[in-house]
């Protein structure tokens, strides 16, 4: 399987546990022009493998876990200091509203560069707000 150079995007948020600031990864985007997006839901399991959790610390981001609340489970992030759940369909919430009010995905770049090995299926898409 090829790898994929991919930058990941994460949105700052607070926990709804401890109130604690909390950056979550939305996703990454391929391509040499950053404009592929592939959201956290399609590649976490890739993500997971490939993120080292002192760089992702060093930004105030968990590492994606793998959480058991849907059958097969599903790679999620988790608040920094007290691993609370931060829910996908919260952080896809909070990309909508930042894309809708002008906001980019270049905007969202954490910082932090992964080869993924990604599946066939994951294919870049452009999220429309």
């Amino acid at each position: 399987m090829a790898l994929t150079a991919a930058r990941v995007l994460a949105i700052t948020d607070r926990c709804t546990c401890c109130h604690s600031k909390v950056r979550a990864i939305v996703g990454v985007t391929v391509g040499a022009d950053a404009a592929s997006f592939l959201p956290v839901a399609e590649v976490g399991a890739a993500i997971a493998r490939a993120a080292d959790p002192g760089v992702l610390a060093a930004r105030r981001i968990a590492p994606l876990r793998q959480r058991s609340g849907i059958p097969g489970g599903y790679h999620s992030n988790g608040c920094l200091s007290c691993d609370a759940l931060v829910g996908r369909l919260r952080l896809e919430r909070l990309l909508d509203r930042h894309l809708a009010d002008g906001g980019t995905y270049g905007q969202l770049d954490a910082g932090i560069q992964l080869d993924l090995a990604l599946e066939p299926a994951a294919a870049p898409l452009r999220r429309i707000a």
